[in-house]
Formats: structure tokens, C-alpha cells, sequence
């Protein structure tokens, strides 16, 4: 980064891109854009960070959201430690979008597992009941070993 590109203003801070570093107190603070890192990408990348530096998240959700790091190197660059926490937060958003993606084929191979799991143990007709929700329009297998808490006919509350 040149001279030119880095902005001094009467505080003795500096101004990098979205980094605010005051090299008088040892702390930087990381401007964030919401609207490109959700607040739960900006809080992963912080608690990776949490063996690097001591933090504090705060800020206008809609707007911006400062994260302002104190190392706890004290010869820690803090501008490389600023651009690290990009880095961070660009991977940090990549896991989230590529969680959510994933989410519906993880969410349909556990019903699957579900069902064939259910299925199995109700192959044949024996100790099987089934039963039709007339307001929902489905159809679910019950076990007739598994717990009815809608029916404790029989059931006293020692033997639960």
C-alpha cells in the first residue's frame, strides 16, 4: 500500500480501505458492509479471530458493522491484521452460502434416511399401526413398541 492510498486524519489514525488503524492505542477497526457479510458471517470470522486479537462487534445492522481488534501480539502489523480479517471474512461467507446450499440436500437425505429407517421396521403389518391425519392429508407409520404420550392408558408416572 503507497503513501498516496492511505489517508492520516487528526486523530493519528490511518485510513486503508475499510480498516481504521490507530497505532497510538494498538487496535484497528474493520468497517462492514451488511448488506455483502450478514451479521452471522461477521461473527464467525471474529470468534476465529478470538486467538489473534480481543474484540468488540458493534454497529447499524442495516448499515454498517465495525469490528474493532486489539492483538494480543504487540508486534502484530495491524494493517496485515486488518487484511487478515478480510480474508476471514470472505472465507467466512463462502462456508455460510455453501452451508445453506447444502442444507436441502442434507435435510432430504435425512428424510430419506428417516423413512427407509421407519420403513424397515414396519415391514410387515405386525406391531404396526397406521394411522391417517385427515387434516393434513398424510399418512405416518407408528411403531406400536414406541411411546403415545397421547394415550398413557396403562402407564403410571413411576414407570415413564
Amino acid at each position: 500500500m503507497t503513501e498516496e492510498e492511505k489517508s492520516e486524519n487528526q486523530t493519528g489514525t490511518i485510513e486503508v480501505d475499510n480498516l481504521t488503524i490507530n497505532s497510538e492505542k494498538k487496535y484497528i477497526e474493520v468497517s462492514v458492509n451488511p448488506r455483502i457479510y450478514p451479521l452471522a458471517v461477521v461473527m464467525n470470522a471474529t470468534y476465529n479471530f478470538m486467538d489473534k486479537a480481543n474484540t468488540i462487534v458493534d454497529g447499524d445492522l442495516r448499515e454498517e458493522i465495525i469490528v474493532k481488534l486489539w492483538p494480543l501480539d504487540s508486534d502484530v502489523d495491524l494493517e496485515l491484521m486488518g487484511k487478515e480479517f478480510n480474508t476471514e471474512l470472505v472465507s467466512e461467507s463462502v462456508l455460510h452460502k455453501k452451508s445453506a446450499e447444502s442444507s436441502v440436500i442434507r435435510n432430504a437425505l435425512a428424510n430419506t434416511a428417516f423413512n427407509v429407517t421407519n420403513n424397515d421396521q414396519c415391514e410387515d403389518d405386525e406391531g404396526c399401526e397406521e394411522n391417517k391425519d385427515s387434516d393434513k392429508g398424510h399418512i405416518s407409520h407408528r411403531h406400536a413398541g414406541d411411546f403415545d404420550p397421547d394415550n398413557m392408558e396403562g402407564h403410571d408416572d413411576n414407570n415413564l
